[in-house]
């Protein structure tokens, strides 16, 4: 690390970019001026913090947006403070969670909602939280540190004698800094293949349209006509935002009757048929009902067994790299299983049965016998469906129907019953404690398959292939309202779910879309519009921003290989970085340890970057990460004050 600071001013300022100022650039923020608030820095430092939409809020959590849309982390779980509150001011360092924030703030703002720490807000209203976070930041700088906010687009970043140059888009000039942070959020890609097809097809048709995926607030949803039917592709989160759109967003809402949610309609909405590769919505987040705090204590998915598993590859396969399917998985199925069976074994005999099933469960698994008849006929388990992680998240795999009716009664049962699950919550429900397990031990998994931790074939085939799709569908799901109002409108004859393997295309003789499923007989709809759901994922070499394709022209920026020299390795998509601090490697594979790269452009690099958030009273990986990095630019001005 170099002590020679560029001169880059008259008052030689010690200047950071922060480029994204979302939640991960606000809490990068918020750590380093908390430092400044601490250590109190004799030097003058100035941090341009930019964002192309809403500066300390980014483009996800825009406060403009609908809502309708909500978040699917609970209130009482989501903090941008490293600490809470105390006797003084919010400030960097110390300040409310969200749900806290939000129970005093409603008291004197009646356009807030009243909402628990069990409950689920609004995008919108994480967005004013967001933006209150940013606020008190600037309310509370120490002396010597100054916060400049840019409302514009990056469009090159250069780097010439220690300093980096900044160009904004628009004539909006060049800016100088020496510490450059790159945490731009979700990507936008130019269309490829069939979503080409689909914007050639719908321009040579007219009354055709097509929408490509982003968050469904910064989508041009109130474009699509009433008239005709809109085909929805996929069935995660965003297929929620997108529903909810076309039909609250246009003035219909949901009524109790009875015990029944009723949709009334608006008369604007379309309608709506959606597909997917499960041929379900994604599942539905069980109710909460673990204490604050109460924290997961891992059995078999641990850092020893993982250690173990690495000097056993080393010692049988000369690599440290694991293999996801046999080396990983089986903890990780064993954890869920476990739990899964151990409430039912409760239920079964109570506290006392559930305690010697685990202890049971703990031995046999050491001798690989969990599975045995005898065993679980001991416990009254015999009964009880096997836990199946993919069964699950594909639950109509390999099935046919013979007709439409078929499948929708299926998939209304399967609904219902998941609407069940989620309702027995996350203490006392067998199968949604379980899943919560996928949750709680996802930074052990990152243990094992950050930076290439997996040979190339399974982290491909394996982890990015199958369980991440799988862990995502079961795990990662909206409040079981969602659920429901699916449910709703699905009676309200305004939605239809095609069969698994959902098939979009270009129907020319019809001059319209097409949407079928190889598994449901005879059925098949035309639609005027077709409407892509899924945020795009990370993948550097199709972004579109000018940003990215500017930084990889100049080699500033790479994208990670894993396995790179060996059989089979392959680009990840994402950006390639250090360990922490997460420093960006260049295309000459030099790290610039000037330059910070966190979030969702080191997705694949890293698993599952978009985290939003901290947690409130816990250390989490979200806050640890943004720490690495305000720690390591303060020791650069320690080290330059001497």
């Amino acid at each position: 690390m170099s002590n020679n600071l560029p001169v880059l001013n008259a008052e030689n300022e010690f200047k950071i970019a922060i480029i994204g100022m979302g939640p991960r650039g606000l809490s990068i923020l918020e750590h380093f001026v908390h430092s400044c608030i601490k250590e109190q820095p004799k030097r003058k430092i100035r941090i341009l913090c930019i964002d192309s939409h809403e500066v300390g809020v980014g483009r996800i959590w825009r406060t403009d947006q609908a809502d309708h849309f909500m978040m699917n982390t609970l209130t009482g779980q989501v903090t941008m403070y490293s600490f809470g509150p105390d006797d003084k001011p919010a400030r960097a360092g110390n300040g409310p969670s969200l749900y806290e924030w939000l129970r005093d703030q409603s008291k004197v703002d009646a356009s807030l909602p009243e909402i628990g720490a069990n409950d689920y807000a609004p995008r919108v209203v994480y967005g004013k939280y967001l933006k209150s976070v940013y606020q008190s930041i600037l309310d509370n700088l120490p002396e010597n540190v100054a916060v400049e906010s840019i409302v514009g687009m990056v469009i090159a970043v250069h780097k010439e004698d220690g300093a980096h140059t900044l160009t904004l888009a628009d004539d909006a000039g060049t800016r100088s800094v020496h510490k450059v942070i790159l945490t731009t959020g979700h990507p936008q890609h130019e269309p490829k293949g069939a979503k080409k097809q689909f914007i050639r097809f719908a321009q040579q048709n007219p009354g055709l349209m097509f929408v490509a995926g982003d968050s469904a607030a910064c989508m041009p949803l109130d474009e699509i006509p009433a008239e005709g039917r809109v085909a929805i592709i996929g069935q995660g989160l965003g297929f929620f935002d997108s529903l909810l759109s076309l039909t609250v967003g246009r003035g219909g809402h949901f009524e109790m009757m009875g015990d029944k949610l009723t949709y009334i309609p608006s008369g604007r909405e379309p309608k709506i048929v959606s597909g997917s590769r499960s041929g379900n919505p994604i599942f539905a987040r069980g109710k909460n009902f673990k204490k604050p705090g109460q924290g997961f204590k891992s059995l078999f998915m641990t850092e020893k067994a993982l250690q173990q598993a690495r000097i056993r590859q080393r010692r049988e396969r000369d690599t440290e790299r694991l293999d996801f399917n046999r080396d990983v998985f089986p903890l990780l199925h064993a954890e869920m299983e476990h739990i899964y069976l151990k409430i039912h074994a409760r239920h079964k005999g109570g506290s006392e049965v559930e305690e010697q099933f685990s202890q049971e469960y703990q031995q046999r698994f050491q001798e690989g016998t969990t599975k045995e008849a005898a065993f679980l006929a001991k416990y009254g388990l015999s009964d009880v469906v096997p836990f199946d992680m993919y069964k699950l998240a594909r639950p109509f795999a390999g099935m046919e129907f013979l007709d439409n009716a078929t499948y929708q009664a299926a998939l209304r049962k399967l609904m219902l019953e998941d609407i069940e699950a989620a309702k027995r919550g996350n203490v006392d429900g067998p199968l949604k404690a379980a899943l919560d397990v996928l949750r709680d031990v996802r930074d052990i998994i990152r243990q094992a398959v950050d930076f290439g931790g997996l040979e190339p074939r399974s982290h491909r085939d394996h982890f990015l292939g199958t369980f991440v799709s799988a862990a995502t569908t079961l795990s990662a799901g909206p409040p079981l309202k969602r659920l429901e109002q699916a449910i709703a409108l699905m009676d309200a004859g305004i939605l239809e779910i095609a069969g698994p393997e959902a098939n979009f295309s270009c129907d020319k003789r019809e001059g319209k879309f097409r949407v079928s499923s190889p598994r449901v007989r005879n059925t098949f709809w035309l639609a005027e519009t077709v409407l892509d759901s899924r945020v795009p994922t990370t993948h550097i070499q199709s972004d579109s921003s000018a940003l990215t394709q500017a930084m990889l022209a100049n080699r500033f920026i790479d994208e990670f290989t894993s396995g790179e020299g060996m059989d089979h390795c392959f680009e990840v998509g994402g950006l390639a970085v250090t360990e922490a601090p997460f420093y960006v490697i260049d295309g000459h594979g030099e790290p610039n340890h000037d330059c910070y790269a966190l979030g969702l452009p080191t997705e694949h690099t890293r698993w599952f970057q978009q985290v939003g958030s901290g947690t409130p009273n816990t250390v989490s990986r979200f806050s640890k990460d943004a720490g690495a990095i305000s720690d390591d630019i303060y020791k650069s001005i320690q080290a330059l004050e001497g």
